[in-house]
């Protein structure tokens, strides 16, 4: 089919949908494509059940290349690159290759166009962000939804719309979106009222040759932004700045040396670090570019307690504190930990047993010379476990004195002398050993309370 029109449901009745992987995004863009009316063409790593007529292609058959190449549009799943060689023939012909979000943005942005956007994007802070905005629109009592690389794949809310479950009264007034540089590689036409990059430095070493790329893809946030839309970023930040190019667009700069909340009071905000603070920074301002009350977003100043895995106090005494930041999977993410505890007034001075491991990425997974430098400054002791802990050991045990090795990951405690503070902030993807950031956090919490 030629000349489709991908925000008209009529004009995609029909429509030859590829989609290549079956992780939670490409099963609902599976579904998606279902109740438009596509003829659906699946291709993924391994067989899956899916209900429903479509076509079937384990990625490394004969044919799965030319099927992909015949259809009008392809949605892929994030983990995969755009350069994969199963998407070699459909880079050739022009084949337009989006993900789920894009094609739902397209959909649920004509129908209703009085629904404000907000992205956001950043190497860390993401989820903390996003959910103190969630929490606020809450408080407000505005109906909104939070999806992305949070949990949700839009194109649940447009399988909702497609259905016909929505009217504009019912509609949320407000979509808060999570994006990860692997989904901001898949949009197109993609175009928030208001976004953020919170931050870049060097992750996913495993996709990206160099931090340039990585980069690149977070800036294309700001591709499709126009006159009257806000972008917000981090007061010089180096990868930030070099990448982004001003356009007629609003572009704000938060200082983190010089936070500023107009009248709002921060004395009970509870999050610990100071990086948490940047990150209302934040979050207070795109509330407020929704349109936000005051009242709200104080609400939400006084009672947020942080997420689940990010610097999560899981245990204090008067001479221990155990703190889970699983979620940390870069270096940066872990020195920011770091950091947070030496500018905590009752810990400061405390000795700090960092706990680091998982799954390698292949690219920066030793720390540079400024990481180094930092932990030997913050007098860092070490307990490595999983496979970073399996590949690394040596060269990390010549840079670091105080170190030791959990040959088990439930033996990360029996490493620990129960003295100063245990930070669990990994710095790898958990993927050597768990399906995700939570399910490692979960197991380090339930050997923390079995002790």
């Amino acid at each position: 089919m030629k000349g489709i029109d991908f925000a008209s449901l009529d004009s995609l009745r029909g429509a030859k949908i590829g989609i290549f992987g079956l992780g939670v995004s490409g099963r609902s863009a599976f579904k998606l494509a279902q109740v438009l009316g596509c003829e659906i063409c699946v291709v993924n790593q391994s067989k899956e059940h899916l209900e429903g007529n479509h076509t079937f292609y384990e990625q490394s058959d004969a044919g799965a290349s030319n099927a992909l190449a015949e259809c009008d549009l392809i949605l892929l799943s994030p983990g995969i690159p755009r350069d994969h060689q199963v998407l070699l023939q459909a880079n050739q012909e022009g084949t337009p290759i989006w993900n789920e979000i894009e094609l739902s943005f397209r959909l649920l942005s004509r129908a209703f166009t009085s629904t404000k956007w907000l992205a956001i994007t950043g190497t860390n802070g993401k989820t903390t962000t996003v959910t103190m905005v969630a929490q606020m629109l809450e408080s407000d009592g505005r109906p909104y939804f939070v999806g992305g690389n949070i949990g949700t794949p839009l194109s649940d809310l447009a399988v909702k719309f497609v259905e016909g479950r929505f009217s504009d009264e019912s509609f949320p007034k407000t979509i808060i979106l999570e994006l990860s540089s692997f989904q901001l590689e898949s949009l197109d036409q993609f175009r928030p009222h208001a976004c953020a990059i919170l931050n870049i430095s060097p992750s996913h070493g495993e996709r990206y040759q160099k931090i340039r790329y990585y980069a690149q893809a977070k800036a294309n946030i700001v591709n499709r932004l126009g006159a009257g839309d806000l972008f917000l970023s981090l007061e010089n930040d180096t990868w930030t700045e070099k990448v982004v190019k001003k356009g007629a667009w609003f572009w704000e700069r938060i200082d983190p040396d010089s936070l500023h909340f107009d009248d709002l009071l921060i004395s009970q905000f509870k999050p610990f670090g100071h990086h948490n603070l940047v990150n209302l920074a934040f979050a207070t301002r795109l509330a407020q570019a929704a349109a936000v009350e005051a009242t709200a977003i104080q609400n939400v100043i006084d009672s947020f307690e942080g997420v689940h895995h990010r610097l999560e106090k899981i245990f204090e005494s008067e001479s221990s504190l155990i703190l889970n930041d699983s979620k940390s999977t870069n270096w940066a993410s872990t020195l920011m930990a770091i950091k947070s505890v030496r500018s905590d007034e009752k810990w400061s001075t405390k000795k700090i047993t960092l706990v680091v491991g998982g799954k390698c990425r292949g690219e920066n997974d030793l720390p540079d010379t400024d990481t180094i430098d930092r932990l030997k400054h913050y007098k860092i002791e070490l307990i490595l476990f999983g496979e970073f802990a399996q590949k690394f050991n040596e060269p990390m045990t010549e840079l670091f004195t105080d170190l030791s090795v959990a040959e088990d990951f439930d033996l990360i405690l029996e490493s620990w002398d129960g003295k100063g503070v245990l930070l669990f902030s990994p710095a790898f993807p958990s993927f050597d050993s768990f399906k995700s950031y939570s399910e490692r956090g979960d197991r380090f919490k339930n050997l923390v309370n079995a002790r």
